[in-house]
């Protein structure tokens, strides 16, 4: 089970719909590992690493540089 950023559910009395795709898959990731940022949603980066890999890394454990 994962968590949904409630910008992807439209949020109704006693249920949700969801208002778009999501993927809930968590990328390991090492220390000086460079990757390409895709996306960010509440405090996560969705990430591209060098591997083809996706998923998402908290954004607090990312550096961004230039």
């Amino acid at each position: 089970m994962g968590w949904v950023p409630e910008s992807y559910l439209e949020i109704f009395e006693t249920n949700c719909k969801a208002v778009q795709d999501y993927d809930a898959t968590e990328l390991t990731v090492k220390i000086g590992e460079e990757f390409l940022i895709e996306k960010e949603e509440s405090g996560w980066f969705w990430l591209n690493n060098e591997n083809g890999k996706e998923g998402w890394v908290p954004k607090k454990n990312v550096k961004i540089i230039e």
